[in-house]
Parts: structure tokens; sequence; C-alpha cells
């Protein structure tokens, strides 16, 4: 093999040897990258001898490094345990989109700060996606069962679909309304909508979003002020402000922009966190019923 070669094949050497210093050798992930690249090098090799195509091609080695470059652009570490998920497919997916998550909030590449929160917000709606689905899957007895959960839930506007055969066919929207109404406050389940609308997004939108809403910030402090030097005139009383039809717009109309404008890493990651937690204890419960 030519040194130009040897040199490629080297540096994606030394970040699966990163990788397995960081996540260890036994890991999953680490054990099939290096089945990939262990294929790749015996295959460079049988080339070498066989073929006659010219020394300097380093055509087909980038192709067949695709796919361990993308994987190797994992670098984060695991913030969300899935080890109680007993499907080794979707703990696998789960554990893969987690990582990306939080490779995403150490890639320094990214110059956009917004870009960086993008990727780490539509990762962690595909963990919220899939833990959702894991636990509908185990909980529900049948397809019908969740429907009727849905259809019974006062607070879901539900429309039932023919097309609806399994848990997956649900949107993840009414999945996580239906769990969040019994588990969550209305506070903390706007976080997980808002991680869901920032995925429905693309990233060069969430960045207009932003940048066209500077005056929908300014009437959001307004409103602020407004209900700040209320309360505080009326501390003796105890009464709050209440919002107005108008108020109540506001408030709608900032959360997405709000959102990507504060770009809490921490909150994302906290809801993630606390959503499979108490999954978890769930699936846990009803096992040992």
């Amino acid at each position: 093999m030519d040194a130009q070669k040897i040199k490629f094949m080297m540096s994606i050497q030394q970040e699966i040897d990163k990788l397995k210093a960081k996540l260890g050798a036994s890991n999953s992930f680490v054990v099939e990258l290096k089945k990939q690249f262990d294929l790749l090098s015996q295959s460079e090799l049988n080339k070498q001898i066989n073929s006659d195509y010219s020394s300097n091609d380093l055509a087909p080695i980038k192709i067949d490094t695709k796919t361990i470059r993308e994987s190797l652009e994992i670098r984060g570490e695991y913030s969300v345990d899935y080890s109680f998920v007993t499907n080794s497919k979707v703990q696998k997916q789960l554990m893969i989109d987690n990582l990306r998550m939080e490779n995403s909030f150490l890639d320094t590449t990214l110059k956009i700060d917004i870009e960086r929160f993008y990727i780490f917000c539509v990762n962690a709606f595909y963990q919220i996606e899939e833990i959702l689905n894991f636990y509908y899957h185990v909980k529900s007895n049948s397809i019908e069962d969740l429907i009727k959960a849905i259809e019974n839930n006062p607070k879901i506007k539900f429309i039932r679909s023919d097309k609806m055969k399994n848990v997956g066919d649900i949107s993840t929207y009414h999945k996580m309304e239906l769990f969040c109404s019994t588990n969550f406050t209305r506070k903390e389940t706007t976080v997980f909508h808002n991680i869901r609308n920032v995925r429905n997004e693309e990233m060069h939108r969430c960045s207009v979003v932003v940048g066209e809403s500077k005056n929908l910030f300014e009437k959001y402090e307004q409103l602020l002020k407004r209900k700040k030097e209320f309360n505080f005139k009326n501390r003796d009383t105890k009464q709050l402000y209440t919002n107005t039809p108008e108020d109540w717009e506001i408030e709608n109309e900032i959360s997405i922009p709000l959102f990507l404008k504060d770009r809490n890493f921490t909150l994302v990651r906290k809801s993630v966190s606390n959503l499979t937690e108490v999954i978890k204890q769930k699936i846990i419960v009803n096992a040992n019923v």
C-alpha cells in the first residue's frame, strides 16, 4: 500500500483508538467499528496484491471509509442510562443517538452555536421518540388499548385512523401528551414539545426564527415587566397578574424563539434523562408486579 494510503488508514486507526480509550474496548460500538476497519484493511491489502489501479487513487478507500468516518463523529460520553431497555436493537439505537447528541454539544467545528443546539435537539427527540415507542410497546396489550387511552384523555385532541396498526403509527406528539399528562407538569411538557418542534424545522430556519422574532422578544420583555410590577404592587394581597388573551398569544408565540435563543443544552439533556428515568421506574415496577 502506498504511503498516502497508509497515512490515511493510520489516521482512522488513531481515531478508533481514541474512541476505544473513551468508551472501552468491549463497547459494542467500538467492537463494530474495529470489525469494519479490519475488513477494510484486509480488503486494501488484497487490492494491492491483485489490482493494477493507480497507486495514487484514493477514491475506493475514501468510499469504503465513509461509514467509519460517520461513526467516528461520535466523541461524547453517555448522559442517559439505557441499560434497562431489554430490546437490544432499541437499546443500541438509543445509545447511538445519545452519543450523537453529546457529540454535537462538544463539536467546536460548528461555528454557529444554534447549529450545535439544533443537532443536539434532533438527537434528543430521536431518543424521546424511541423510548416512548418502547414503553408503549411494553405497556400496551394492544394498539387498540393505546388508542383508547389517548381518546379517553380529555386533554388530548385526537382522531383515530385505520392506518394505525402499531405503536409507531401514532404520532410522537400524542404519545408524548398521553405520557406527560400524568407524569409531568405543563411547563415540563412544553420543553418536550419545543424539542419536537425544533426537530421539525430545518437548521437554517431555526436561525431565521430567532432573527425574525426581535419585536416578539420586546413584547415578551414588556409582558414580564408588567407582571413583575403588578405582583410587586399587590404583594400585600398576594394577588397575581392574570394574562389577557393577547398575553397568552405572546407567550405561545415566544415559546420556540425563546427556546432557540436561550439554547439551554442542560434543560434538554435533563428532560430526556427525566423522561427515561420515569419510564425506567414504571417498567421495573410492572416487571415486579
